[in-house]
């Protein structure tokens, strides 16, 4: 009777979460179309600035590690592009500069660096990651020297934005994989 009852619950369980899977491809799907219809989900890039976002991965532990920047711009012809930038840098070249860890900047070395124009599943994807940070950022609020290190600033004189995010220790998914991977497939 049990195995019936158990059975019945992980069929039900499996269904729901298709369900919920399904509903999430179908909302994408559904902004994709308002936004080929009304704009792009990056509007608030304009031809005078840049939004900037840097990840410092922590490959080196707590001292941080190499750095990953995407910069993001709208051209003349009103596509917006962004430029991806991957350095390496050794932890062994971790110093020491009056008694803090870190690292000179002039140790790092551009591994990967290319640019693209974007279509607006990716504008999609690039919204979702800073508002995903953005909420992460609210909820948290606490500041911590560990972990993954997030910042986003928009360069626009009007209207600028910063947000300074460290994913510490609870490593809660930010969606930055989805956006490196419009980059890099690894």
């Amino acid at each position: 009777m049990t195995t019936r009852i158990n059975n019945s619950i992980l069929l039900i369980l499996i269904i729901v979460f298709n369900f919920n899977c399904s509903r999430d491809e179908q909302r994408n799907d559904n902004k994709l179309n308002l936004l080929k219809e009304n704009e792009s989900p990056l509007n608030i890039v304009n031809r005078t600035d840049t939004i900037k976002i840097t990840v410092k991965i922590a490959d080196c532990g707590e001292f941080g590690g190499h750095k990953e920047h995407l910069y993001i711009q709208r051209n003349n012809e009103n596509n917006i592009y962004a430029r991806f930038i991957v350095d390496s840098i050794s932890c062994d070249t971790l110093l020491k500069h009056y008694g803090t860890p870190g690292f000179y900047e002039k140790n790092r070395i551009i591994i990967f660096d290319t640019i693209k124009i974007l279509d607006l599943k990716e504008e999609l994807q690039i919204s979702q990651f800073v508002q995903r940070i953005t909420e992460l950022y609210l909820q948290d609020g606490i500041y911590s020297n560990h972990g993954d290190f997030y910042k986003i600033v928009n360069t626009q004189d009007y209207n600028p934005f910063q947000i300074y995010y460290w994913n510490s220790g609870n490593h809660k998914e930010t969606y930055y994989y989805k956006v490196r991977k419009l980059f890099i497939n690894n």
